[in-house]
């Protein structure tokens, strides 16, 4: 696939033509063919940053999404970039994840996570999916701070 990077904005690439016109080739894979290669059974984090194409990330990782040890995931949303990838309208990958289980939550400051009732479509948000069986407890001891 294409894959477009300026040379004079490290780490601005992407799969839209957003930062330049100049592409290079590369090749990908899912999360879930990397996990049955590597025979690994669980990921504890998923850490993404793939402006606006979470919600392609997210559906080449549903084994692992949709399994009992499903990972917390941290990503970034933000409009512009979502709007930017063609077939897919804004927030879809938000959806994606509550279909699959997830809470969603917000990362405010000082560590607070505020619990979106609602997806997103606007702005730039730091976000963290959560599946429904997550020991809540264990971030709290971390030191976030959960609000409904």
């Amino acid at each position: 696939m294409d894959f477009f990077a300026p040379q004079d904005k490290f780490g601005k690439g992407s799969l839209s033509p957003i930062f330049t016109k100049r592409s290079e080739k590369v090749q990908s894979r899912t999360i879930d063919s990397i996990m049955e290669e590597l025979d690994l059974k669980s990921v504890e984090l998923i850490k993404i940053d793939v402006e606006g194409y979470e919600y392609f990330v997210f559906k080449g990782a549903e084994n692992l999404l949709k399994s009992k040890n499903a990972p917390i995931i941290l990503f970034e949303f933000v409009d512009w970039a979502e709007n930017a990838v063609e077939g897919l309208n804004t927030g879809m990958a938000q959806q994606l994840l509550l279909s699959m289980g997830f809470q969603l939550y917000r990362i405010g400051e000082k560590h607070n996570l505020i619990k979106l009732h609602s997806i997103l479509h606007n702005g730039s948000h730091n976000l963290l999916a959560i599946p429904q069986n997550t020991n809540l407890s264990k971030l709290e001891k971390r030191g976030y701070k959960l609000y409904e």
